[in-house]
């Protein structure tokens, strides 16, 4: 059956496919089921998610005898496909999906609305955190068309060691210490008149995480995405004061790389800073790259806040990953036993310790085997005071790409020309709020 849907545009996508063993097409037998997922990349890897993912869901088919044909999906375009999906009625019995997507998918219609009988069925609202269920729309009339998985903040990454050779004894706590801070990490090592080591780093040509950094810093300064009446506000005077803040990192205060604009993935900041090419970084855990890469000399931190605050004290959205059940399905049963099993106990164990993420289980964060690290209440204590659900409008994917777009081309500008007045980066927000606008 199809349904009317709404398409947005946000990358490029790679796809990893695997099946667990004796996979079959599915089946209505309950005896007999087999029910597809489409899973997205959280390890460092796509392979390495299909190692953790593996066991984790043959012990769902050993407990249940219910089999998962699962795929891994590059986080690039997999928001086109999902949208493919939603317009076809073609896909997966169970998806997920960016938190930052949550809304503008549940008002397509083309996920399950958990119910009070289906929130019962998989453990209850109870069973989750405040902020991730929030963040999954969890206050949806007629209850969320998801449910958390997973959940993450950004922060600011440090190294210990480059911050001990440069006489700083502790991560910055304000953004003018941030920069200073930056500054003094940003250095020509070898003395040969080029700068080789670079106070930050930053994906300054990805979209996406873009976009996140200023609605963190955004709210800082005041501003919001959209008004209080929903509709679309990406040129408000706190949006533009947070976009020169941050396009100044390169133009003014010189500690962010011009090369950066060039980076279109998180890997290459993370790369950067394994070499030692930079001190800082802000954005989502390096954990499992590090750790691959056999590299321990980092330490997380709170994102630094502007001062004067003039907004609220948001250091990041609440990231993560959200699943629903696709309207589609032939075995919603199966497909609620899943979501049930992923946010159970021992799923969220395991997910902390192969990814990185923090629970959405609130009984989790009691469990003897998750190690309470002072990175871990790093995490724990952003998320419980400093993170914020990325707006829960039907616009957001919308304005997720276009602001995010908009920042690429500031700092492509920046990178040529120089530092931004105001003016100019009003004029490019006030572009992307009048697209936003007209997609009606």
């Amino acid at each position: 059956m199809n349904r009317l849907r709404k398409a947005v545009a946000l990358g490029s996508a790679a796809l990893l496919a695997c099946s667990l063993a004796a996979c079959s097409s599915s089946s209505g037998d309950d005896g007999d089921v087999t029910i597809t997922w489409w899973a997205t990349n959280l390890a460092s890897s796509l392979e390495r998610d299909k190692e953790v993912l593996t066991p984790v869901l043959q012990r769902f088919t050993q407990e249940t005898g219910i089999k998962v044909d699962f795929e891994v999906n590059a986080w690039g375009d997999y928001y086109n496909k999902v949208l493919g999906a939603v317009s076809s009625g073609e896909g997966p019995d169970v998806m997920s999906v960016g938190t930052t997507w949550t809304q503008t998918l549940a008002d397509t219609g083309a996920f399950l609305q958990l119910d009070d009988k289906r929130m019962t069925a998989v453990g209850g609202r109870d069973k989750f955190l405040g902020p991730p269920l929030a963040a999954a729309g969890g206050d949806a009339k007629g209850g969320p068309s998801f449910l958390p998985m997973v959940s993450g903040v950004n922060n600011l990454w440090y190294n210990p060691k480059l911050f001990a050779a440069a006489g700083i004894d502790a991560p910055p706590r304000t953004w003018n210490e941030f920069v200073a801070d930056a500054r003094a990490l940003t250095k020509d090592t070898d003395g040969d008149g080029t700068i080789d080591q670079w106070g930050f780093g930053y994906p300054a040509g990805m979209a996406v995480e873009l976009s996140h950094l200023i609605f963190a810093v955004g709210r800082q300064e005041g501003g919001q995405m959209f008004g209080a009446d929903g509709k679309p506000t990406l040129d408000s005077e706190g949006l533009v004061k947070a976009a020169k803040l941050i396009t100044d990192l390169m133009a003014t205060d010189k500690v962010l790389s011009p090369a950066d604009v060039e980076s279109t993935a998180t890997t290459d900041t993370f790369q950067d800073f394994i070499d030692g090419r930079v001190a800082m970084t802000i954005g989502p855990s390096p954990v499992p790259t590090f750790t691959d890469a056999k590299f321990t000399d980092y330490a997380g931190a709170d994102m630094p806040l502007v001062e004067p605050l003039v907004g609220d004290p948001i250091m990041t959205h609440v990231a993560g990953v959200n699943i629903g059940v696709f309207a589609e399905t032939k075995h919603e049963d199966a497909a609620l036993k899943l979501m049930k099993y992923l946010t159970d106990e021992a799923a969220q164990v395991d997910f902390y310790k192969d990814f990185d993420v923090l629970p959405t289980n609130r009984a989790t964060y009691d469990s003897p085997q998750i190690e309470k690290t002072p990175l871990f209440k790093t995490y724990a204590d952003i998320l419980a005071k400093h993170a914020d659900t990325f707006p829960l409008n039907s616009k957001t994917g919308q304005a997720e790409t276009l602001i995010g777009d908009a920042m690429k081309q500031l700092f492509a500008q920046a990178a040529l020309k120089g530092p931004l007045s105001e003016a100019q980066i009003r004029d490019t927000l006030t572009k992307a709020n009048t697209q936003l606008v007209a997609a009606g």
